[in-house]
């Protein structure tokens, strides 16, 4: 956008879920002017590395941000580790 946007990225765990969410509040999807040299091959790209990464226990999903925008979600399995968990308490 000409005038900017802003850009939220929330990631938040559930249990053995790992949520990443990114929102913006651009022109949305369909709507924002093509990118010169874009392939427009990249969420493709991602779909398919998170599959070949986890199969069918993933999602990776882009809706329109109402009123304008974007949001794109990424779930994963999530496991802590043992140390890591330590270090936290």
């Amino acid at each position: 956008m000409e005038n900017g946007a802003d850009i939220v990225i929330t990631v938040r765990t559930y249990g053995r879920r790992l949520t990443i969410t990114v929102a913006d509040t651009g022109p949305g999807m369909g709507k924002a002017p093509a990118v010169q040299g874009s392939s427009g091959v990249g969420h493709a790209n991602i779909r398919e590395r998170l599959t070949q990464a986890y199969g069918r226990d993933q999602l990776f999903e882009i809706r329109d941000n109402l009123p304008h925008g974007v949001v794109i979600r990424i779930e994963l399995p999530h496991e802590v580790n043992a140390e890591v968990q330590e270090a936290a308490e």
